[in-house]
């Protein structure tokens, strides 16, 4: 079986046909490349006028170990299952697999032991992926899943989801009540292994990182609802521009913050650290805003909140990275993308440092804004 293929063919069932959406090239800034072969795979990305987004099917799965929460083992194929593996460490999974003593204890006696409103008579739900920890990954690649739920007819489940991700449950339970989907959330706790007689599953609704689906919008409109009218309790007035900046104990940090901060606050930015106890204020100032500035971070997801038409100017260190772009495509925004140095595909080392940028570059490209 290949790995990353789709799930297994039998017994899975249409929730979204494929659509697509209309991507906007970017205006690139300090765009220079380590190789040339990088640079044309980028330019035939950013060039490409629609994106597709495949169909979503649900599957009704049996005898499986399941990993996380996320990570699908299918004992019938003696192989894990493509779509629940996305961005994962394959091999790191692959070794767990082969040192693990079977079986594994049972999920469903776990749930009985361990989680007090868990219901036999409801479907278990496989939900999280890889990245479940990251709010980007998160709101953009795993919340939607819950409409494919109800679309299938789920209206009361059991929803797993691992230990890392507990800190978004109230993300999880705000859609559920916007669409009529009942959930009792099960923490599987950190590093487990279990084994599922019965598990209810979807196909992938993002692929990391240039493929989305629109009914992410649905999810964004949800959550506008549910959290816009709290913005002028947080403590934060709607502004025309916002500028995105990253936390003290966050990676990525701009070398020169103070310089940046102060070349935005000029020209009147107003300067915001999102956070996942800010969601409020991060909706109302995304909604009002029309032009968004900020640096490479989970902080620029709640672009879904912006309004069709608005401008994001994307700061990147030296690696591209198309998520960010490809999610303002989706919400019909315009973008500028700067590179503070030549682009390279990503390492972990470019990924965890902080960066500094050009402040004459940057002064001019927001002059244009």
């Amino acid at each position: 079986m290949n790995s990353f293929a789709n799930p297994i063919d039998c017994g899975n069932e249409l929730i979204f046909a494929e659509t697509s959406y209309r991507r906007i090239p970017p205006s690139l800034y300090g765009a220079k490349f380590t190789h040339p072969e990088l640079g044309s795979w980028f330019y035939r990305q950013i060039s490409m006028t629609e994106q597709i987004s495949p169909p979503v099917y649900m599957y009704k799965l049996s005898d499986v170990i399941l990993i996380d929460s996320s990570f699908i083992y299918d004992l019938n194929e003696d192989d894990f299952l493509g779509f629940s593996c996305l961005d994962a460490n394959l091999p790191a999974l692959r070794g767990r697999i082969e040192a693990a003593k079977y079986p594994p204890p049972s999920l469903e006696y776990y749930l009985l032991d361990q989680c007090q409103n868990y219901d036999r008579s409801d479907p278990i739900v496989h939900f999280t992926k890889a990245g479940y920890s990251n709010y980007g990954h998160f709101l953009v690649e795993m919340l939607p899943k819950l409409l494919v739920f109800r679309e299938y007819g789920m209206s009361k489940i059991n929803l797993l989801i691992p230990q890392c991700a507990a800190k978004f449950e109230w993300l999880v339970k705000a859609i559920g009540s916007s669409i009529g989907l009942e959930i009792n959330l099960c923490n599987t706790g950190a590093a487990s292994m279990y084994s599922c007689k019965n598990l209810f599953a979807c196909s992938p609704v993002s692929r990391h990182p240039a493929q989305k689906n629109p009914i992410l919008k649905s999810v964004a409109n949800s959550l506008r609802q549910h959290l816009s009218l709290e913005t002028a309790t947080a403590g934060y007035q709607p502004s025309k521009r916002i500028f995105i900046n990253r936390g003290a104990n966050e990676k990525r940090r701009f070398v020169n913050d103070e310089e940046i901060k102060r070349i935005h606050s000029d020209r009147g930015f107003q300067e915001f650290v999102p956070s996942l106890d800010k969601m409020s204020a991060s909706v109302g100032l995304f909604a009002s805003a029309d032009v968004i500035s900020g640096g490479l971070g989970a902080g620029l997801s709640n672009l879904i909140f912006s309004q069709a038409g608005s401008t994001a100017l994307l700061i990147y260190p030296g690696y591209h990275d198309l998520f960010f772009w490809d999610l303002a495509c989706l919400f019909g925004l315009n973008t500028l993308w700067m590179f503070s140095a030549s682009i390279d595909d990503w390492n972990e080392n470019i990924d965890n440092l902080d960066y500094d940028v050009d402040s004459n570059l940057l002064s001019a490209i927001v002059d244009l804004l």
